[in-house]
């Protein structure tokens, strides 16, 4: 349903009332097969969560949780072929929820945004084994606020290289990144690599303070593997009129954002992440659940768990 109402809104936009009055045929991109499969572990896994959820809630005082807080459980998901732009499985909630999280939604991205301030730095200079420091910092915000980040686990590892820095994803190495490459082209990067939200040029970019929108973000992740071309998603095969005319076929608009050798490295770099003999945070996708096909990916956490993302390829 999610998607169908997402095709639904697209077409409504071109054609108007004829779309319901004049018998057309819409042949759409959904892969049924993997969307059912996809609906069947979404709602296992989300179900999964929502029982330490409630476990924890249980436990709070009543004047920790505001009454207005809603404890159910979220999510949205989105499969996409990468090379045509195809949106294969979409799913924007659960439970009846109309709201369609996967395009309507705008989150915080956590560390899945760290791909974008590595790419700014490979593209202007930098190398995977270049090394900088993870230690404890300071920033001093544009108001005169002092702000001392930290890493996931409140610790400091010292000198590493920007590949350890990324697939352990390491906030205070991300940060300096981002002070060095600056946060405006961070953010010109990422609009550029198909991310339409509004971006804070502070500091905290470098680890995902910005919102952004899921689909969206999917397709920028799909520039990698796509060796620098951004293809721009598409629901609609084509669309025929009532005698079998086809009126609309799809054509995804391909746009060269990134230099070859970059993305190829930024692939590389994402396939550490999941590395089964190092420390990458996606690494769980092989020790815990067996997945053998090479892939990339990158995980994110925002604070207090608030949203977590994983996207991969």
């Amino acid at each position: 349903p999610y998607f169908v109402e997402y095709v639904r809104r697209q077409l409504d936009d071109r054609y108007g009332k004829s779309l319901y009055q004049d018998g057309y045929t819409v042949r759409t991109t959904v892969h049924s097969h993997m969307q059912q499969i996809a609906e069947r572990l979404f709602s296992e896994q989300l179900d999964a969560v929502q029982v330490k959820v409630d476990a924890h809630v249980a436990k709070l005082d009543s004047t920790q949780l505001p009454a207005s807080v809603s404890t159910l459980v979220q999510g949205a998901f989105v499969a996409m072929d990468p090379k045509s732009g195809e949106i294969l499985v979409m799913i924007g909630g659960r439970r009846g929820d109309k709201y369609n999280r996967a395009y309507q939604a705008k989150r915080q991205a956590g560390s899945s945004f760290k791909p974008f301030v590595y790419t700014v730095a490979l593209d202007n200079g930098r190398f995977p084994i270049d090394v900088l420091d993870d230690n404890a910092i300071t920033i001093t915000e544009r108001d005169g606020s002092v702000w001392t980040p930290e890493n996931y686990d409140r610790k400091f590892k010292g000198r590493m290289t920007l590949r350890e820095g990324f697939m352990q994803s390491r906030n205070i190495i991300a940060l300096k990144l981002a002070k060095e490459v600056t946060a405006g082209r961070i953010s010109q990067y990422a609009h550029a690599m198909g991310l339409s939200t509004r971006m804070k040029e502070v500091p905290s970019i470098g680890i995902g303070s910005s919102e952004v929108i899921l689909l969206e973000m999917v397709a920028a992740y799909a520039v990698f593997p796509n060796r620098g071309i951004l293809v721009e998603p598409t629901a609609v095969r084509s669309v025929e009129d009532a005698d079998g005319n086809i009126i609309e076929r799809s054509a995804s608009r391909r746009t060269e954002v990134l230099r070859p050798a970059v993305a190829v490295l930024m692939t590389d770099m994402l396939r550490s992440v999941m590395d089964p003999k190092g420390l990458g945070t996606g690494r769980g996708a092989r020790t815990r659940y067996g997945f053998r096909s090479p892939a990339g990916g990158k995980t994110g956490t925002t604070n207090d768990y608030i949203d977590a993302w994983f996207i991969g390829f």
